[in-house]
């Protein structure tokens, strides 16, 4: 049953879910509530459900920023929506009030995630011993629907994307929540996911190589350390947000300047190998240089020509790059020839 009841602010306590030593309110949310509490007032829009304490009375769901607001502006009771609740529902409601409310800032949307993921509360759905970062997304209603193939399959949004990306990084070691302050979820997304993703590829190289478990770590701690330089570069405006992915990739590898070589060194050779193989093959580029291959017989004007001109020499030009880095690049056959011998010897030897 719903009602809406005064309560004295002295007698609600938080979300059991809300963590205020790890997530602070945010100062700037509870200023602008101040004013709109002192121009209009403060309307029932917090909803809690009663606790039976002998100090709290009510438990709010969501709703953090709204109470302190009111305390600070000198009140003494405000009106809540009371319902009997799970404490499912308590972890659902704090996801959903933030999803909708702080949707441009990171942090607020990772502490739902953290909170759902130490919950003991989600259940995997597949024969998972954990829950898997699909079950805590779809716990807190972040999911849109796949249509690929024929089926519609639920898959997390870009949100839940960022924060399981994150979390991870966080419970490895690699990064601290400090690390994403004053971040939107987009920059955290691009930031949190190539980090993760390279993290997994040196794992497997490096496994796959015979590299020392001590080895493998420190490069791994290269991309938790290139996510704190590119956050940094992004906020100070160096940086924009179509390079983030690329720039984790380029300041990770530029830590290994002066090392010997690490499994960091293929991850990030093949992933430039990747962005070569899709340069007039798969980028935007090439189906705009498609569109003017099937235009080519209507072209009449001397402009449209000196046009074609041009491309033509930019297309020598960029063929003309591509040859010098290949010969500064690629060893010699000599030299490959070399290697397989010192490989072929290392082998006998041991």
């Amino acid at each position: 049953m719903r009602q809406i009841i005064d309560a004295p602010i002295n007698t609600i306590a938080i979300n059991p879910y809300r963590r205020l030593h790890t997530y602070p309110y945010i100062e700037s949310k509870i200023e602008a509530l101040q004013r709109s509490i002192a121009d209009v007032g403060l309307w029932p829009s917090v909803i809690a459900r009663p606790l039976d304490d002998r100090l709290w009375k009510y438990e709010i769901a969501f709703g953090h920023h709204r109470i302190e607001a009111a305390r600070r502006s000198g009140l003494s009771t405000i009106a809540l929506i009371v319902e009997d609740l799970t404490d499912m529902q308590m972890l659902q409601y704090m996801g959903r009030e933030n999803l909708e409310d702080y949707s441009a800032s990171f942090l607020i949307q990772l502490e739902s995630w953290e909170a759902a993921s130490k919950s003991g509360l989600v259940h995997s759905s597949a024969d998972e011993r954990e829950p898997q970062a699909i079950d805590i997304a779809k716990i807190l209603g972040w999911t849109e629907t796949n249509t690929q193939g024929g089926r519609a399959t639920p898959v997390m949004n870009p949100t839940a994307r960022a924060c399981a990306a994150a979390y991870s990084l966080i419970q490895g070691g690699y990064n601290t929540r400090h690390d994403f302050i004053d971040l939107s979820v987009r920059t955290a997304k691009d930031l949190t996911e190539r980090a993760f993703s390279r993290i997994a590829q040196i794992e497997k190289v490096g496994r796959e190589s015979g590299r020392s478990r001590l080895e493998i770590e420190r490069t791994k701690e290269k991309y938790g350390q290139s996510v704190v330089e590119t956050a940094a570069q992004f906020r100070t405006g160096k940086l924009l947000q179509r390079d983030i992915r690329s720039r984790v990739d380029f300041n990770a590898m530029a830590r290994t300047r002066g090392e010997a070589p690490s499994p960091l060194f293929a991850v990030f050779a093949n992933a430039v190998a990747d962005n070569l193989k899709r340069t007039l093959n798969t980028d935007s580029d090439s189906d705009k240089l498609a569109e003017i291959e099937i235009v080519l017989g209507q072209i009449s004007l001397l402009e449209d020509w000196e046009a074609l001109r041009r491309l033509d020499v930019e297309l020598i030009n960029l063929a003309r790059r591509a040859e010098g880095w290949q010969k500064r690049l690629i060893p010699s056959k000599e030299k490959v020839v070399q290697l397989q011998r010192l490989e072929a010897k290392g082998g006998n030897a041991s």
